[in-house]
């Protein structure tokens, strides 16, 4: 939220309480593995990332950009997405960070991603590109290009996810 507000209910959105950050920068999209553990990603490049769903450590990352959208695709291994056409990936549950090439300057807005349910029911001649819904102000990508970035992106989860990338 603005100004690094955290809010967090313990009775299904009945009561909120508030949580200390540590920042004071607008905080955006937020994953939740379990009740205890997750990352939050906000403004100026800011990842925030707690394993006790009560205290929150800002994690250093190699942005200053804005950074509007999480996407894990499991426990381990995330994405975040923001200005400039960011993209930085974790393998270590956002422990740390590293840049991974868009290949746009563009916003990217959100990364959201789902489990096919069983990748078997796919299409046989489809790719992941196939699955993608991109929006991006009126530019087009061939899906090509699409699928290429996809799979060096997903790497080995291009295979059986769904992605969907706002831009």
């Amino acid at each position: 939220g603005k100004a690094g507000l955290i809010l967090k209910t313990y009775d299904g959105g009945l009561n909120w309480d508030e949580q200390d950050s540590g920042v004071e920068t607008v905080l955006g999209d937020i994953v939740m593995h379990d009740a205890t553990s997750g990352c939050i990603a906000g403004n100026y490049g800011v990842v925030l990332k707690t394993d006790d769903g009560v205290n929150w450590q800002e994690i250093s990352t190699p942005t200053s950009n804005d950074l509007f959208g999480l996407y894990f695709v499991d426990t381990s291994t995330g994405f975040a997405c923001g200005e400039n056409g960011t993209i930085l990936k974790t393998v270590n549950g956002g422990s740390s960070w590293s840049s991974v090439s868009s290949g746009t300057s563009h916003c990217l807005r959100t990364l959201k991603g789902q489990l096919a349910a069983n990748p078997a029911d796919l299409p046989q001649t489809s790719t992941t590109a196939d699955f993608a819904q991109v929006q991006m102000a009126g530019y087009a990508l061939s899906r090509q290009y699409l699928s290429a970035w996809l799979r060096n992106l997903l790497g080995e989860y291009s295979a059986d996810r769904i992605l969907e990338i706002d831009w």
